[in-house]
């Protein structure tokens, strides 16, 4: 395919700095696009997970005033319809939790821990009435009882986690200005270095709208061979890292397939970006020639 007369006019002997540029943007959104999906991801099932489950904590007492607590409240919980388990932490086991809160200190054997329940709620849409049902009855029936809401245990980590999606949105937004800033200038200095081929094509009969679609094209095809390449580096990265994790620790860093669509969607929202801001830096900047 040749190229027309008005390109051919318009051609610089432009360097490979704008498409690599593009690419190390697209590189970069592409790692903070996967950064955003695998926390969301993540948090989504922490989320889930924390709604379905409740700690109850009894009143400390006598060792027989507690075990009678115990199967009171062992009795009230296992009677909800939600309930799908109940596990009782001995000492023991409240122990060895607390032993990294500790310094590594063991408790001291004079120190009476408290019984503590833990429930799993079956998974359904009344697992939140669930929630405030069984602490309203267990408030009444056991009074000094502690009733802690997974989602309240976890909130500190959910917030953490929206702080980081807030952090990384906003980092998409600077590599998308970024990403324009650069093809406003490329689409500038292009047109300044062709001035007097601009002013030809004038003479010749070539309007605005001519050199702004070989501009606009010229655009596009760099980014999307820039778009093309980041995106290529950053499934390296990603596939990369996933092995490394996924060999140190047990946990699934990967992602889904929707997310892998919107990874691949990168490339053309950078060249539609690119079009479209080269198109506005075009027009203006040949509504500004004599």
């Amino acid at each position: 395919m040749q190229e027309g007369p008005v390109a051919q006019a318009l051609r610089t002997e432009d360097s490979r700095f704008v498409p690599a540029l593009i690419a190390v943007l697209v590189y970069l959104a592409a790692i903070t696009l996967a950064t955003l999906l695998l926390v969301s991801d993540l948090g989504s099932r922490w989320r889930d997970d924390a709604t379905s489950r409740m700690s109850v904590q009894l009143a400390p007492g006598d060792e027989a005033g507690r075990a009678g607590q115990l199967e009171e409240a062992l009795a009230v919980i296992r009677a909800l319809p939600q309930t799908a388990r109940v596990e009782v932490l001995d000492s023991s086991l409240l122990a060895a939790r607390l032993l990294p809160w500790l310094g590594g200190a063991p408790l001291p054997p004079a120190l009476a821990l408290p019984p503590v329940l833990e429930v799993q709620l079956k998974p359904g849409a009344g697992a939140g009435d669930a929630v405030a049902q069984a602490g309203e009855r267990l408030q009444q029936i056991l009074p000094g009882a502690q009733i802690t809401l997974g989602d309240a245990m976890l909130e500190p980590a959910l917030l953490l986690m929206r702080t980081i999606e807030a952090l990384t949105a906003l980092v998409l937004c600077v590599l998308a200005a970024t990403l324009c800033a650069s093809v406003v200038f490329a689409t500038r200095a292009r047109l300044a270095a062709c001035d007097e081929a601009v002013e030809l094509l004038h003479l010749l009969g070539a309007d605005d709208v001519a050199i702004t679609n070989v501009v606009a094209h010229g655009a596009l095809r760099t980014a999307l061979i820039g778009g093309a390449a980041g995106l290529a580096l950053a499934i390296a990265t990603l596939v990369a890292f996933a092995h490394l994790a996924g060999s140190a620790t047990s946990a699934e860093l990967s992602l889904s397939l929707p997310g892998w669509v919107v990874m691949a969607l990168l490339p053309p929202a950078a060249a539609a970006l690119a079009v479209l801001t080269a198109r506005l830096a075009a027009r203006r900047a040949l509504a500004q020639l004599p």
